[in-house]
């Protein structure tokens, strides 16, 4: 597709060409031959202008059989390309609401079954130390299934979230993600930071990232923050975003306050961690947490538990970027994820109408 786009702007250039200079070069031809051979012919009245009439007339039907015909050429490529686009499109749509359907049974799953599991054993225990006489027990694991139950309510919300089918309706991607953001810290006692960078010079920032990527990275913090709340154990959180052509890393340093509770302090973007990709201009994004850490880093990513992190890998690659985790060094507890998206100018020119997130969860 990236040929025949290329192929279109060399032939609308050509054409444009032609018809800037073969108006003169015309004129210039007919000049010449008449100075040159019909002199005296060309000065009769009627047929010297039949003659000149005829010669013009020749010169621009031709030229307009070969501008026509290739006007029709590119016609074709162009329902050729709308027609590529849309297989495309409906690909993305198949892809995405299966993904959302297997995103949704994990969930289930490893959530929502084993809490009613968890749930009816627990109301079975509490209902045998009522009868013993042991109220207090009772009550202790009364709290436990209600925080089970808390858990269980904030992991539907969050699905519910993800198949929202509004989600990208009129908005860029940053809204969006602030709107995750505040929720999780709505639901969850953990403050969270959200820095951007390079956006402010950036007013086009809207037209340059595509649906499909907004859809992506906002599926990859839902991720990131929904691992973070399960199974961190963090006070804090940071998500940093950079769009910028030079590529800088996005750090987050956690440090302890003059009282001794865990703080965060933001230091910045310095190095990269990812390279510029193509030598073009990249999204960064990192979120970083003062968490346990990733406890599983000499193990493999396939561990169960871990599923979480291949589909963000997946998702990320699927879009060209890069995506690296890992834990923060010895002073800095917790852990990050990190994501370098290049951004190609030719896709977004020519492939905004590729998906429409109103239809993608069927």
């Amino acid at each position: 597709m990236k040929q025949q786009i290329s192929n279109n702007r060399r032939m609308l250039k050509r054409l444009k060409l032609a018809t800037i200079f073969m108006p003169p070069a015309v004129a210039w031809f007919y000049e010449t031959l008449r100075h040159t051979f019909f002199s005296y012919q060309l000065q009769q009245d009627w047929w010297g202008n039949l003659l000149a009439a005829l010669f013009v007339f020749s010169i621009s039907f031709t030229f307009a059989q070969v501008v026509f015909t290739l006007v029709a050429r590119m016609q074709t490529r162009l329902v050729s390309q709308n027609r590529q686009l849309r297989d495309l499109n409906q690909q993305i749509k198949v892809m995405a609401v299966t993904e959302e359907r297997s995103r949704l049974s994990r969930e289930m799953h490893d959530g929502l079954a084993q809490l009613l599991a968890y749930s009816m054993m627990k109301v079975d225990l509490v209902e045998t130390l009522i009868q013993t006489g042991h109220q207090t027990e009772a009550l202790k694991e009364l709290e436990l299934v209600r925080k089970a139950c808390d858990d269980g309510y904030n992991d539907v919300r969050e699905a519910i979230t993800g198949l929202r089918a509004d989600l990208l309706d009129g908005r860029d991607f940053l809204t969006i993600i602030g709107e995750v953001l505040n929720n999780f810290s709505d639901t969850n006692p953990v403050a969270v930071e959200f820095n951007r960078y390079g956006f402010e010079a950036k007013e086009d920032y809207r037209e340059l990232i595509l649906p499909i990527w907004t859809l992506q990275l906002v599926r990859v913090v839902q991720e990131a923050l929904s691992n973070i709340r399960k199974h961190a154990g963090a006070t804090r959180v940071s998500v940093s975003i950079e769009l910028k052509p030079a590529p800088r890393r996005v750090n987050t340093a956690f440090a302890a306050d003059s009282g001794g509770n865990s703080a965060s302090q933001l230091t910045g973007l310095t190095s990269p961690t990812l390279p510029q990709i193509e030598d073009m201009p990249t999204l960064f994004l990192e979120i970083s947490d003062n968490g346990k850490g990733f406890s599983h880093l000499k193990q493999k990513e396939t561990n169960r538990g871990h599923f979480g992190l291949i589909i963000m890998r997946e998702r990320i690659e699927s879009l060209g970027g890069k995506f690296e985790y890992g834990n923060r060094t010895e002073n800095e507890k917790g852990a990050y994820i990190t994501v370098a998206l290049p951004i190609k100018p030719e896709v977004t020119s020519g492939t905004d109408m590729l998906i429409t997130r109103s239809d993608l969860v069927a």
